[in-house]
């Protein structure tokens, strides 16, 4: 095992040189770099590169923490030792993925335990340094070595109590970045220390994982083995650090076919029960892979594959049992994101079985359309009856509406916004859809969806209205489905234009859009992009064609004063050819302020070329 570099241990700089520093540098004002740690000032200027924002860094729940990954299960025993040994010390353990997501803390009791939940330092919340900035987690992983972070250090205004040392953590097979060890405590004591004992207790978590990796990779060779004994033909085995390839598959599969095998066979990664795989190589061939997971203490540890071959023509033909489902179109949705799929599949599933659904979600994310989609599949020119709640002018006539659409035969009826019902009409649809759903197993009874927010005052709804759908189903916010943008974006962009690729999106335009956080989800991309088109019909479109919302980088929702000092920053620098100078003074602010604001709005304006460049308009 390659040993963890030395700590990070040049002597801390003076608090009250750090804090002038850290304001100079925070201001664009020359930075007295004898004052700073080389690896903390590197680390300052790629947080002003990734657009942190120091007095409001985007610290938000990202999801739930795998509490079953090898990296927790290798550590569990580690960390509780280390919490045992600490005892009554003020110092909290920190575990980490590597992207900073905090998957454990361990803290003792009182004001530094509540620090930590203020800072949201805790499990589910990300420390990486692309959002927060300089500190003990975010800079060990990228830069990928032990590192201390003290005090005013920190790029994070409210991070300034408090001293952290990191330790990256690799796998001890391929080297590659698990995750970090933190250990935290106030800014008034010693940290040197500290920084040691992380970069121990990395150490101990590593040789636990190989022991671990041992013994699992034993459990799967021995699968593997019996498999190729027994089973004959093309036999794989594959985990998350270990693929294995029989003679038989490498002498009779082209590289080619080799590749498509493997990226197939990955799709059975991590499951814990057999499964059947089907995919077409590129040479014809069509492919079945049955998988039988390989398990050490009832924990799976990877699986074995028995592929067999066919034609791709006999394989249509044959019945496959437990298929992995393949991506699901739905007409008129795009998206292949795990997230999106998932709900496009579960409501296929209910809507053959004419099983009720509830959708919920943030406004905009694309709950009626993918109510309609799904009953435009299935019944292309079958009855579709749309009753939104928000935009009822009475309550009686919009409920006799809804008990019209209820007693035709067949169909779909999607009722939107129910959650904004008042209690006479959510009690009025309770009565109309228990009579409805007394009537469900009746042939030609109509498919019922409702759509509601994801957070909604009050239990009524949830106590009287969602006992009559079997099924909920929440949709996720664009910000959380990114990956779906490039296929979402020119999708959209057909739409708008009525042309087909008429108009596409530069790589860089693409980028930025990747870096909002689309609160008005897919309502709010299909906004910008009919701006966009306003400007621009053809060709591709840049970053200067995107609204002056659209050009910052701010990971946190501008509110409408900023919103109006941000597009009057744009549209200053846009006239004034760039120069900050002379569009300070036309805003009235500081050459100190307008670097601050354009920072801390991620504005970015490119001119040059000989092109005029647009005022942007204002939103």
């Amino acid at each position: 095992m390659t040993p963890l570099p030395r700590a990070r241990t040049a002597p801390l700089q003076r608090p009250v040189q750090l804090a002038v520093a850290r304001e100079a540098f925070l201001t664009a004002e020359p930075v007295d770099e004898a004052s700073v740690r080389p690896t903390i000032l590197t680390s300052w200027q790629r947080s002003r590169a990734f657009r942190v924002l120091a007095d409001r860094p985007d610290l938000h729940f990202v999801k739930e923490p795998n509490l079953h990954s090898p990296l927790m299960l290798c550590s569990e025993p580690i960390l509780r030792q280390l919490q045992d040994e600490l005892t009554d010390q003020p110092i909290s353990i920190v575990l980490t993925d590597a992207n900073g997501l905090v998957l454990n803390r361990r803290a003792p009791r009182g004001q530094l335990s509540r620090h930590l939940d203020a800072v949201n330092l805790a499990p589910g919340f990300s420390y990486a340094e692309s959002l927060v900035g300089t500190n003990g987690v975010g800079t060990a992983l990228e830069s990928r070595v032990p590192t201390l972070v003290s005090g005013h250090e920190h790029y994070a205004e409210n991070l300034e109590r408090l001293t952290c040392a990191g330790a990256p953590i690799h796998h001890p097979i391929s080297g590659a970045l698990l995750g970090a060890i933190d250990l935290t405590t106030w800014a008034k004591e010693p940290g040197s220390l500290l920084l040691t004992l992380a970069v121990t207790t990395a150490s101990s978590i590593e040789r636990n994982m190989l022991t671990q990796s041992s013994q699992d990779e034993l459990a799967l060779l021995r699968e593997y083995l019996n498999a190729c004994q027994h089973a004959g033909g093309v036999v794989l085995a594959i985990s998350d650090e270990l693929v294995m390839m029989n003679d038989q598959a490498r002498q009779s599969l082209n590289p080619a076919d080799q590749a498509a095998l493997l990226a197939r066979a990955a799709d059975a990664r991590g499951l814990n029960r057999p499964i059947t795989l089907v995919t077409e190589l590129p040479s014809g061939l069509m492919s079945r892979m049955h998988f039988q997971p390989a398990f050490l203490d009832d924990r799976p540890v990877g699986g074995v594959l028995r592929v067999q071959f066919s034609s791709s023509s006999a394989a249509v033909d044959s019945p496959v049992s437990s298929l992995v489902p393949m991506a699901l179109t739905l007409p008129g949705l795009v998206g292949n994101s795990p997230t999106w799929t998932r709900c496009c599949r579960s409501i296929d599933g209910w809507y053959r079985r004419r099983e009720w659904v509830a959708l919920e979600g943030e406004a905009g994310v694309g709950k009626l359309a993918l109510a309609r989609a799904v009953h435009q599949k299935h019944h292309p020119t079958g009855r579709i009856v749309v009753l939104d709640a928000a935009e009822l002018g009475d309550t009686e006539t919009w409920l006799d509406e809804v008990s019209d659409a209820l007693a035709e035969d067949g169909g779909a009826v999607i009722l939107q916004h129910v959650d904004r019902l008042d209690p006479a009409g959510l009690s009025g649809l309770v009565d109309l859809l228990a009579e409805a759903a007394a009537l469900v197993d009746q042939p030609g009874h109509p498919w019922v969806a409702i759509t509601m927010a994801a957070e909604r005052t009050g239990t009524e709804l949830d106590a009287q209205l969602l006992p009559h759908f079997p099924h909920s189903l929440q949709l996720p916010p664009l910000r959380h489905r990114l990956d779906d943008l490039p296929l979402l974006i020119p999708h959209l962009l057909n739409r708008i234009t009525g042309v087909q690729q008429s108009l596409s999106c530069s790589p860089e335009a693409m980028r930025q859009l990747m870096k909002l956080p689309w609160l008005g989800n897919v309502a709010e991309l299909r906004e910008v992009l009919q701006k966009v088109v306003r400007l621009r019909r053809s060709g591709s479109f840049t970053i200067e064609d995107l609204p002056a919302q659209c050009r910052s980088g701010s990971r946190r929702q501008l509110t409408p004063l900023e919103n109006l000092e941000r597009d009057a920053i744009v549209g200053s620098l846009v006239a004034n050819d760039g120069n900050k100078e002379r569009a300070a003074q036309e805003v009235g602010m500081s050459r100190a302020s307008i670097y601050r604001k354009i920072r801390d709005y991620g504005i970015h304006v490119q001119l040059g070329g000989g092109r005029a460049a647009n005022r942007p308009p204002a939103s």
